[in-house]
């Protein structure tokens, strides 16, 4: 669901010149039974660019997976899938019934502070800890 309206992720096979394809996720599609689109309205042309960012498959619990699609489909799938980016040249901001593409995830400097820290405290409390083991034993008869 993509702002309370049922939808699908519209994932589609891309054929190589060698004969082997990737798995495109071209964005959410409004559904009305959450299953099911009219493949004829987001058909595309024999021919495609496509700029996007790979991720390893599957991406998320229920996502498509090429390494259980391989005895499928007549071509060999690479192991992972492309999410398509939005791009102007091939979806016009107008066109209400094409996919709508996800953006693409939010580069940060996420949680490595914090990690140096929680490791920091670890090899002073080991440190601190075998010191004071240490002089014990050795102030021990």
């Amino acid at each position: 669901m993509l702002d309370e309206a049922p939808g699908v992720d519209l994932v589609t096979p891309l054929r190589f010149g060698s004969g082997v394809a990737v798995l495109v996720d071209r964005g959410w599609a409004a559904s009305a039974d959450a299953y099911h689109v009219d493949e004829r309205v987001f058909r595309e042309a024999d021919s495609a660019n496509v700029v996007g960012i790979a991720f390893a498959a599957p991406r998320t619990r229920g996502d498509v997976d090429p390494v259980r699609l391989k005895d499928s489909l007549p071509y060999a799938l690479l192991p992972f899938v492309v999410q398509q980016l939005p791009d102007c040249a091939t979806v016009a901001p107008s066109a209400s019934d094409a996919p709508r593409r996800l953006p693409p995830p939010e580069l940060t400097n996420g949680p490595h502070l914090s990690y140096v820290i929680q490791w920091f405290s670890f090899a002073v409390i080991i440190l601190v800890g075998s010191i004071a083991l240490f002089r014990k034993k050795r102030l021990t008869p």
